[in-house]
């Protein structure tokens, strides 16, 4: 037990308490009065008492309010854990209890258990089976081609100049090569004075000066036939009068007949002009006919010889890129029409695709072309050419070894066929230098990516189990509770949304959430629809419906 000491007026006393003490000191101090030295010493010791007693106090509250304030500590503590403990079981635990997709759903105690266990619906949401474009992108490798054009040299003579080498970029009509034309013009210069000799014989025929014609003067003919015409008519009036003087016995028999032999001359005469006259009538047409074909001929053969000597300088029949050049200066021909140069003509990709998309690709689908020599610098273009030939060709420049196996067992070569993409356009600045145009030139390697589109049935991504190698199964509905399973072969997948190729009809209604845990039997409720994310927009900046 804890002892009191207190001192009063010179006497001392010690028990169990305070007011013992003081009582002892009040009997004391009644049987001796204390005299001012006792008062004195008396009131020190009361206030030494008294201060004592009061930190012994101001200790005792210390302690009391640490004590509470390390209860007041452990219940808040208690409390926000309590508080976090509930908030989890809310929105962590009690979701996922009652979430299909939740290992805790399916476990013994789980959601599923439970309400298998009481015979009610598993809650779920249904989405109908609907059209949808599906615009699928299909990669394949290429290269940028051009068609080889050859370009020769016909003249047979010596080159003088070669002005191009390869990979140098040349435009249609450029001259490319020249050879000695010398012997060429002198050709020309003949066929030109053949020309002007032709043209001036044939203004001889014209006015019917020329040799040739001394037989086919149709004027001179007409001449003669009139003057044998007059002789013949006057030799019958002469006939007329030597016959009446025959009759009368003037003049002799012999007279007469002379007369009549030079009547029958002249009358041949004048029958042979009037043959004359129209033979020189038809003749004088074909023989001027003869002297303008001349001139013909001859301006033919000029323009031959002008067409020659435009060989001799050897221009490039096409824009493009010199990919060989096979001729050099000094050299001469020996083969008209043999080949100088080879230019790379035109660009587009020829991209390799895989087989099984043949059926899905046509001319005019967009397509857009990366190449590795031009990172991030997509070029667009269309289909303009589907080559309907499957080759075993990986699509890059060549394959000399087969894919990964495919799951056949062995390794599989490519099976790819070709299609032409044509550039909307070049790149910028592509034809305005040449040092542009070299950004895109045949040869480079890249990728093409097709944009194959089609309408087909659909179902949300999550309404199909166990998708695996194109195929899966969908959770139809046959009323409110009860459903069935069916199998389906699948296709491209788009926002959210997987075509179906085969298996259904058309007008079927699926679970699109909450099948993942139905067994045989089990009834469903249907909580509401899902019908997929909502259409967005393509790489190609098309709506997909």
């Amino acid at each position: 037990m804890p002892s009191f000491r207190g001192l009063a007026y010179g006497y001392s006393c010690e028990f169990e308490s305070e007011s013992v003490c003081v009582k002892q000191v009040e009997i004391a101090t009644r049987i001796d009065p204390p005299t001012e030295k006792a008062m004195s010493d008396t009131f020190r010791r009361g206030g030494r008492f008294a201060l004592r007693h009061l930190l012994k106090w101001l200790t005792t509250s210390e302690r009391i309010a640490r004590k509470l304030r390390w209860w007041f500590a452990h219940l808040a503590v208690a409390t926000a854990t309590f508080a976090a403990l509930a908030y989890i079981v809310w929105l962590v635990i009690l979701p996922a209890y009652q979430n299909p997709k939740s290992r805790l759903y399916t476990s013994k105690l789980g959601y599923a258990k439970l309400l298998r266990s009481s015979g009610k619906p598993f809650p779920v949401k249904v989405a109908n089976v609907q059209q949808r474009h599906f615009a699928e992108p299909i990669l394949g490798e290429g290269i940028i081609a051009s068609q080889p054009v050859t370009v020769p040299v016909i003249p047979m003579d010596f080159i003088t100049k070669v002005h191009v080498t390869t990979g140098d970029i040349v435009h249609a009509g450029q001259l490319l090569a020249e050879l000695d034309d010398s012997r060429a013009k002198i050709k020309v210069e003949s066929a030109r004075l053949a020309v002007s000799t032709t043209e001036a014989e044939s203004r001889r025929v014209e006015i019917g000066s020329a040799y040739v014609l001394a037989q086919e003067r149709p004027e001179k003919d007409q001449i003669n036939l009139e003057a044998a015409q007059k002789r013949a008519e006057k030799i019958k009036e002469q006939q007329q009068m030597y016959e009446t003087m025959f009759t009368k016995g003037i003049i002799s028999k012999s007279k007469f007949l002379e007369l009549e032999k030079e009547l029958i001359e002249e009358e041949k005469d004048a029958r042979l002009a009037k043959f004359y006259l129209g033979m020189s009538e038809k003749g004088v047409k074909q023989s001027l006919r003869i002297a303008k074909n001349a001139v013909e001929d001859a301006r033919r053969a000029l323009a031959h010889r002008q067409a020659e000597l435009a060989h001799y300088q050897v221009r490039s029949p096409c824009d493009g890129v010199v990919e060989r050049v096979l001729i050099a200066d000094g050299e001469y021909n020996q083969d008209a029409g043999k080949p100088a140069f080879l230019i790379a003509r035109g660009m587009w990709f020829e991209c390799h695709l895989d087989q099984r998309v043949i059926n899905r690709i046509e001319t005019g689908q967009s397509a857009k072309v990366y190449l590795e020599a031009m990172p991030g610098q997509p070029l667009t273009g269309k289909i303009t050419k589907v080559i309907p030939l499957v080759s075993f060709n990986l699509g890059g420049p060549e394959t000399n070894r087969p894919l990964r196996p495919r799951g056949s067992g062995g390794p599989e070569w490519p099976a790819t066929f070709r299609v032409n993409i044509e550039f909307d356009e070049l790149p910028p600045n592509q034809q305005e230098s040449d040092n542009a145009a070299r950004r895109l030139v045949p040869g480079m390697t890249g990728f093409g990516e097709v944009l194959a589109r089609r309408e087909s049935m659909a179902v949300p991504l999550s309404s199909v189990s166990s998708l695996s190698a194109g195929s899966g199964f969908v959770y139809v509905m046959i009323d409110d509770a009860n459903w069935t399973v069916k199998g389906v072969r699948t296709g491209a997948v788009k926002d959210g949304f997987i075509e179906i190729l085969s298996g259904l009809q058309g007008n079927e209604t699926v679970i699109s959430q909450g099948h993942e845990v139905l067994e045989e039997g089990d009834l469903v409720k249907i909580q509401g629809r899902y019908d997929g994310p909502r259409a967005t927009s393509d790489s190609y900046g098309d709506e997909v419906l």
